[in-house]
């Protein structure tokens, strides 16, 4: 089912850090989990779990949230203290279920670790050592070209099999909660074999409620039979990219100021012009249904 952050800041030893952000006074949440992998949108999340299941791996993970939606339940407050302590001190809180030791960082603080990096990074520049943001995340357009077997009407071999995909994946949206009105799906069809990320992009994506660049942003549905009501969903993401004026197909979708200019694009449709002030026309974003043409594709 779907996360929240009061269940899995319960999760055990992970880290949760509320970062309270001056300019938009809006509150940040971030979850370490026990690898030190950071993560900013639950979605995300929800998915790294959907494929362990799907892998086999994910047994443990059924407890683990169980657990975690009672500790939620029973200490309602915990998860709302950390954002006002963030606001309080005007900087990051961090903290753990359970631990005695929960760190606030200052703005400061905040400021002076930020300094620190920027001597960090400057000196890796000299040295020639510097993984630049770019570099990292082109690095992580190597994804899997195949992608998860998708049988039956899920392979989406016909204008059938589409229609059928999207009956079922209505309701199973349906059956996991989500508002008839919100559900919203669009379907990428007839890429060329021949394109090097077809079956990946190939798909039914439904649109998450959180929106980005001022667009709602999409996430491919998977058929997962062995999951609750048969759906999953891929790491990748249709997205509107403010910077080109474009929809792009993703591997990753963040609200960092710089990932809308470095992000891994597997395809795109056309750019738009570049928007005129005197025309209202010129400066409205098209539906993704009625995104521009040609798209291109890797």
């Amino acid at each position: 089912g779907q996360l929240s952050g009061p269940v899995v800041f319960q999760f055990p030893n992970w880290v949760t850090r509320w970062h309270y952000q001056p300019n938009c006074d809006q509150v940040m949440v971030e979850y370490i989990d026990t690898d030190g992998i950071s993560w900013k949108l639950l979605k995300d999340l929800e998915c790294a779990f959907q494929l362990k299941c799907d892998n086999g791996q994910g047994d443990y993970l059924a407890d683990l949230i169980s657990k975690a939606k009672m500790a939620a339940e029973e200490n309602p407050s915990q998860f709302s203290e950390g954002a006002k302590k963030a606001r309080e001190t005007g900087g990051v809180y961090e903290a753990t279920p359970g631990a005695t030791n929960n760190k606030v960082i200052s703005q400061e603080e905040r400021k002076r670790m930020a300094a620190e990096r920027d001597r960090a990074w400057k000196a890796q520049q000299q040295e020639g050592t510097l993984v630049t943001k770019r570099q990292r995340l082109a690095q992580q357009i190597g994804m899997k070209t195949e992608g998860f077997p998708q049988d039956g009407w899920a392979a989406l071999e016909s204008r059938a099999d589409i229609d059928a995909a999207f009956v079922h994946f209505h309701r199973s949206l349906l059956e996991r909660g989500f508002d008839s009105r919100a559900v919203e799906l669009v379907a990428i069809d007839g890429v060329s074999t021949e394109r090097v990320y077809w079956q990946r992009i190939r798909g039914v994506y439904y649109r998450l409620p959180e929106v980005l660049d001022g667009q709602h942003w999409y996430q491919k549905l998977l058929h997962s039979p062995k999951a609750v009501h048969q759906v999953g969903c891929d790491g990748i993401y249709i997205a509107w990219s403010k910077l080109h004026r474009r929809w792009e197909v993703t591997t990753k979708v963040s609200v960092d100021k710089y990932a809308d200019k470095y992000r891994p694009v597997v395809a795109h449709s056309a750019n738009l012009p570049a928007p005129d002030p005197d025309s209202a026309e010129n400066c409205e974003i098209p539906p993704l249904p009625q995104a521009p043409g040609p798209w291109q594709v890797q």
